[in-house]
């Protein structure tokens, strides 16, 4: 009886997370303009760089983009686990600014060169550089740059495999592999 609650619990999540992320995508898709850039990612023991403008990805970085919205708001019972954290502090953070691949090839993550764009006084969008997402155990870890540079980091438990499955659809879709 108690596994039959664990999965209850689970599909539970995995829907409140889909709600969150079609709302929140909503909301950021009238609210944003479009998403020019660049993003990369490790996968499968490479860095790959990808445009953000072809139409294959609007859903991945739309997806990354709604986690890291409703991050500062506490969506989804994500919790702040680092404040003002430099590069030199989070190896993810040093990896995905280097793009570099180290022996462990199980490393994955995803890094959106960002846009400090003044977002106007008074908005609710707050300024950022960089958007970074990453997978440590099964959580997802939510790194966005302020721009002094330094992060704020979430922590989404217990996604870490939707965001491996998001990552490996992109890539079939993107490259054809």
């Amino acid at each position: 009886m108690a596994h039959f609650g664990q999965m209850y619990k689970k599909n539970k999540n995995h829907w409140m997370l889909f709600l969150l992320l079609a709302v929140s995508f909503f909301l950021v898709s009238c609210t944003e303009k479009e998403t020019t850039g660049t993003f990369c990612i490790s996968y499968n023991g490479e860095v790959q760089q990808f445009d953000s403008d072809t139409s294959e990805v609007t859903g991945l970085i739309k997806n990354i983009e709604s986690l890291a919205w409703l991050a500062p708001r506490g969506g989804l019972e994500m919790e702040l686990v680092g404040e003002n954290i430099s590069e030199e502090d989070n190896a993810y953070i040093s990896k995905s600014s280097n793009w570099e691949i180290t022996e462990n090839t199980d490393d994955i993550w995803l890094r959106i060169s960002g846009h400090a764009d003044d977002q106007g006084e008074g908005t609710s969008i707050p300024e950022h550089q960089d958007t970074l997402v990453y997978i440590q155990d099964q959580d997802i870890y939510i790194g966005i740059q302020n721009p002094d540079l330094k992060w704020n980091i979430w922590k989404l438990p217990e996604y870490g495999d939707w965001l491996e499955k998001e990552i490996k659809l992109f890539i079939r879709v993107a490259t054809g592999l």
